[in-house]
């Protein structure tokens, strides 16, 4: 209903204008069978995200999973948001192979795409007035009204820009260790996003140095956020580009095996087996 035929990404642009279309306005949790960005141009919303509400001044970002029920309000008469919406064909077929190495939100697309038990996830960042992430979402909006030649083509290109230039923001963040007197006020999703982006070599002594914890603590604060251990969390994220290589690539068994981390292509093989019932070998073979 939001798509035409010829369309992969489209923009759509709510404005509050006065304070009779809020109230009237009906809201209600819902989810969509597309990836969805959403972009608060001015003023502020109301979001409420799996049952838990929250506040979006201008320059939030929110980036919803196809199983994240949600809805924003506006809060205030002059309150714009610029809606991206991207069908999944369109990442599967054409974009996922473009952040293969954008360790957040390559597995945020890839769960999404492929995994039908995949959890409701949300991503929350914020542009500043005049950053590059605020300049690539206008280039998309006028892209999307402007109709020049192919687009369609350019907004992809662009919106997987936005997505690396989110990517570099939030590393900057993640990167910065913590303060002793910050500790009780961490997001462990800061953990998990250093450990995906690093997976191919990082080991829990180093998170715990790079955090400032103890490798206890790090161990049951990653158990209570994900129900896995440090061990299974760090293997899922080797296993999922594991997957895509042999999908995508033409790379040796033995260079995605070195790629990944693994001293040993029989450690590799037997890790791998033990999360899809087949080796390397019969995946490739069997996804062709």
């Amino acid at each position: 209903m939001f798509f035409d035929n010829q369309e992969e990404i489209i923009i759509c642009i709510d404005k509050q204008i006065n304070e009779l279309h809020v109230k009237q306005k009906i809201k209600f949790e819902h989810y969509h069978s597309f990836f969805e960005l959403a972009y608060v141009f001015s003023g502020s919303f109301d979001t409420t995200v799996g049952g838990k509400k929250y506040l979006l001044p201008a320059g939030s970002i929110l980036i919803f999973n196809t199983k994240a029920s949600h809805y924003i309000e506006a809060k205030e008469e002059g309150s714009i948001l610029i809606n991206i919406l991207v069908r999944k064909s369109t990442f599967a077929n054409s974009m996922l192979h473009m952040i293969q190495k954008n360790d957040l939100f390559f597995s945020f697309f890839l769960h999404s795409l492929y995994d039908i038990k995949n959890e409701p996830v949300t991503f929350q960042f914020s542009a500043e007035k005049g950053s590059m992430v605020e300049e690539i979402v206008y280039h998309i909006v006028r892209e999307y009204y402007d109709k020049s030649a192919y687009s369609q083509s350019m907004m992809s290109y662009l919106f997987c820009c936005l997505l690396t230039e989110l990517t570099r923001q939030y590393q900057e963040k993640a990167s910065q260790p913590i303060l002793k007197d910050q500790k009780d006020s961490l997001d462990i999703s800061r953990i998990i996003a250093y450990i995906s982006e690093n997976c191919n070599s990082i080991t829990l002594v180093q998170v715990a140095e790079h955090f400032h914890y103890s490798t206890t603590y790090i161990s049951k604060s990653i158990h209570r956020a994900s129900g896995k251990t440090f061990t299974e969390l760090l293997n899922s994220f080797k296993m999922e580009k594991a997957t895509y290589y042999l999908k995508n690539s033409d790379f040796s068994i033995e260079k995605i095996s070195l790629l990944l981390g693994y001293s040993e292509r029989s450690t590799f093989d037997k890790t791998f087996k033990k999360y899809h019932g087949k080796t390397p070998i019969q995946y490739r073979k069997s996804s062709k």
